[in-house]
């Protein structure tokens, strides 16, 4: 719980610690895929080479025994700090457009949802489908359809705060959660985007055109699973693209249809 809040770019620690074994902690860090890339630096005054051993077989970067040299222990930390950092960015990094991709975004959902059950808070997940994309493309070109997506998503990166997270969930698909948020407050904002996306003007080889977008939304409030709110805001998408498209659904089950509507 500790890492997924803090998300640390490194770890460093013994052995023999307080109330726990640091070969067990390492371990416990490697079960969850998200902290594969995570590195761990053993700093200890134990010298068996077996426990030294031990301590990389399970995941340890590198083991540095006590006394330490604190220049040599800097140097480490910076080395393997930015290596990690480069690493878990080809990792969880969308190529065209640098925005998460799919699978960092549902672990950072599971991260989300874990958080917001343990402080009670609120978040909400809008799923967003670029409108006939398909025919920006056929029209266009990819070249084309690629410097849709790239301006999409540095709108997106524009108009969110640094604690959203937005991710390009796939081909013209987008997902984001808007942390301490609930679905009618993310409705407001995602519908101001709506409303200026649709107005950039594109242009390929002097013919203009416009994009826009439809989206879904679903609250942490109404769910208690990751496929949960997935579903419930792909539900919203797809009512969205039912309705007209170019507009916001949002999961509101006080309503009869359990879905409420902004549109142009």
């Amino acid at each position: 719980a500790t890492i997924e809040d803090f998300r640390p770019d490194l770890v460093i620690m013994d052995i023999d610690m307080p109330q726990a074994n640091g070969i067990d902690v390492a371990q416990a860090i490697r079960l969850d895929p998200a902290h594969t890339s995570l590195p761990i630096l053993f700093l200890s005054s134990i010298y068996q080479k077996d426990i030294q051993d031990l301590a990389r077989k399970i995941g340890g970067d590198d083991f540095i025994k006590k006394p330490v040299d604190v220049g040599y222990l800097v140097k480490m930390v910076r080395m393997r700090a930015v290596r990690a950092v480069e690493l878990r960015q080809i990792i969880v990094r969308d190529g065209l457009t640098g925005l998460l991709n799919h699978v960092a975004f549902k672990e950072r959902l599971t991260g989300e949802l874990n958080r917001s059950k343990r402080t009670m808070s609120t978040f909400t997940v809008a799923l967003i489908d670029l409108d006939h994309f398909k025919t920006v493309n056929d029209t266009y070109g990819h070249q084309i359809g690629d410097t849709v997506i790239q301006s999409f998503a540095t709108l997106l990166k524009n108009s969110f705060r640094n604690i959203d997270i937005i991710a390009r969930y796939g081909g013209e698909e987008f997902a984001i959660i808007l942390v301490d948020a609930t679905p009618e407050q993310s409705e407001k904002i995602i519908d101001r985007i709506r409303s200026a996306f649709e107005r950039i003007e594109f242009n390929a080889s002097g013919r203009k055109f416009n994009v826009t977008f439809s989206c879904g939304l679903a609250g942490s409030e109404d769910n208690t699973s990751e496929e949960g709110l997935l579903t419930e805001a792909d539900i919203a998408l797809y009512q969205a693209k039912s309705y007209g498209r170019n507009c916001v659904r949002k999961q509101c089950r006080a309503t009869g249809d359990g879905l409420t509507t902004t549109a142009p």
